[in-house]
């Protein structure tokens, strides 16, 4: 529904077959139905919104996926800066660099928030893993804030 997937086999050798349809209290179909309302009126989703557990996994398996692009797309340019023939050239790269950088840290930072709001949240169960889910404000080493 909110992603596109493909049916992969389960390592022994038969394909997995379609996933029984999960039973939905009518309380629940009534949020499913306003939540979707509220995209089709192109209204704004919230972290602290309710939103079906699918949606929100697929949101932040995509925000990570653009994240590591972001990361993986400075590596190259990276490797020129010692290349450069001038430094104006190896200030541009090293601008470059840092940008793309920045970027890849603003969609994890915002990955990282979504998951979190989803630990927080009592209507989902999504797991999170604990390096996400965990508050960045305390420095390792030391312990303080």
């Amino acid at each position: 529904m909110y992603t596109q997937s493909f049916s992969v086999g389960d390592g022994q050798g038969k394909a997995n077959g379609p996933k029984p349809v999960p039973v939905i209290s009518v309380d629940e179909a009534e949020k499913v139905a306003a939540f979707e309302q509220k995209i089709a009126d192109d209204g704004r989703i919230e972290p602290q919104d309710w939103m079906p557990e699918a949606y929100r996994k697929t949101l932040i398996r995509q925000i990570s996926q653009h994240a590591h692009s972001e990361i993986v797309g400075m590596l190259p340019e990276g490797n020129w800066i010692s290349r450069a023939p001038s430094l104006k050239r190896k200030a541009i790269l090293i601008a470059k660099v840092q940008d793309e950088g920045g970027h890849g840290l603003y969609l994890y930072s915002a990955a990282k928030h979504w998951a979190y709001r989803a630990t927080r949240c009592s209507t989902t169960s999504i797991p999170v893993a604990p390096n996400i889910a965990r508050s960045s404000t305390t420095l390792p080493s030391t312990g303080r804030m």
